[in-house]
């Protein structure tokens, strides 16, 4: 998904405007905020999901201290980290893993991503480049009035995803494609591009993993349309590892083999469908306040520095 010009406008210039208030400023407000964390119980609760380091750790020669240099690339990694390392002291080491980690690092480690379950237990999970995965949408369309097929438009190079495309490109339950700003050589099943409204008009939308996560997860959940996806390998911030099956979304086969029984089921249970929907609406409520998830992120920090012996 690629993100709205007016969008990337106003993030960066939020960005921008924080950079004129001093450091000190924030780390001044820091014991009150971590007060405040841990007599919210479900601040807690989040920070030990994010974070199950504990014990103490020695940091690794890679922890050092940060310097947000957005210019050299990353850049909304790096502002998104700066965001809540701003209210600590400057001198704190940390180790990061930028980008689409799938790995479990061998020490515990900032990352954006991880492998669900205890096989990414040092994957130390923060809010990073939330302006490209945390996008959620206002769907006004119910679902009743939406198309009885299946959408889907992304990367289909990885290989998994390539194999799901081939196999349901011209599916008559179906309007998957592969569309991508760069040229993919040997890719067949091109599709025209569709805008999120557009796909909106779909009754099931699919969420497929790419390098880690499914891009598209988070506004699936937020609208009126059911989200149809094999089980998660990967998880980040938005804990798709806690998601339910039939309960936040409609779960298939990783070869795709029953989806077309689920789509017809759901097309003649449309109650079903759209209990579920509104399950995954409330789901993605709990990440649309952004004081409780600045807590969230400070209490993860703290938690980090503190078990690696800097605070």
């Amino acid at each position: 998904m690629s993100v709205p010009r007016s969008t990337r406008i106003r993030y960066y210039l939020g960005h921008l405007r924080s950079l004129l208030v001093p450091a000190p400023v924030y780390r001044s407000q820091l014991g009150d905020l971590l007060k405040e964390a841990a007599q919210d119980e479900v601040v807690q609760e989040r920070a030990d999901y994010y974070c199950r380091i504990n014990e103490p750790f020695e940091p690794s020669d890679e922890a050092v201290p940060f310097h947000c240099r957005p210019w050299r690339g990353q850049s909304t990694y790096q502002l998104d980290l700066r965001e809540i390392l701003r209210y600590f002291p400057k001198h704190v080491r940390i180790e990061k893993r930028f980008g689409d980690n799938i790995e479990n690092p061998p020490r515990p480690a900032l990352v954006k991503s991880r492998p669900v379950g205890p096989a990414g237990s040092n994957g130390v999970l923060l809010k990073l480049n939330r302006i490209r995965h945390f996008h959620f949408v206002e769907d006004t369309q119910a679902y009743a009035d939406k198309k009885n097929m299946l959408v889907w438009r992304g990367n289909a190079s990885q290989p998994h995803r390539r194999e799901f495309v081939g196999t349901f490109f011209d599916h008559p339950l179906c309007d998957v494609g592969h569309y991508y700003h760069r040229p993919v050589d040997k890719m067949p099943w091109k599709r025209g591009e569709l805008t999120i409204p557009e796909q909106l008009a779909y009754k099931f939308i699919l969420a497929l993993e790419g390098n880690d996560v499914a891009t598209n997860l988070k506004w699936v959940l937020s609208s009126n349309s059911l989200c149809i996806m094999p089980p998660c390998r990967y998880e980040t911030w938005f804990m798709e590892g806690r998601l339910q099956p039939g309960i936040h979304y409609v779960e298939i086969a990783a070869d795709g083999s029953d989806l077309e029984e689920k789509i017809t089921y759901y097309i003649e249970h449309p109650d079903e469908a759209v209990t579920i929907t509104r399950n995954a609406n409330a789901w993605v409520e709990q990440f649309q306040n952004p004081h409780r998830e600045r807590l969230i992120s400070l209490e993860v920090l703290n938690r980090y520095l503190s078990f690696s012996g800097q605070l």
